[in-house]
């Protein structure tokens, strides 16, 4: 690909709302490389959704608060490591810093 001109020098992400009180934007992302663009929607076929709503899930999910996620996993691990010994990891942590 060549360079583009002043003029052809894309938005790369461009919002709109359509009335004063419907808050749902619209995002414009130019220039994804083709071979994104096929594996998103190789990856959209596989869950039978379309592109458009694959896209909407994976924003939606990058957007969210990574601490509440953090904190639902650590509660996940510690439900499936509930009642199992667990040695004293302190002389591997200690050694590790010893190196």
């Amino acid at each position: 690909m060549g360079a583009l001109l002043p003029t052809e020098v894309p938005r790369m992400i461009s919002c709109c709302y359509q009335e004063e009180y419907d808050l749902m934007a619209q995002v414009l992302i130019r220039n994804v490389d083709d071979r994104a663009i096929a594996r998103l929607k190789a990856r959209a076929a596989r869950k039978k959704t379309s592109l458009e709503s694959e896209l909407r899930t994976i924003l939606v999910e990058a957007a969210r608060d990574d601490r509440s996620e953090a904190r639902r996993r650590a509660a996940q691990l510690r439900r499936a490591l509930s009642g199992r010994a667990h040695g004293d990891s302190t002389r591997l942590v200690r050694e590790d810093r010893d190196r």
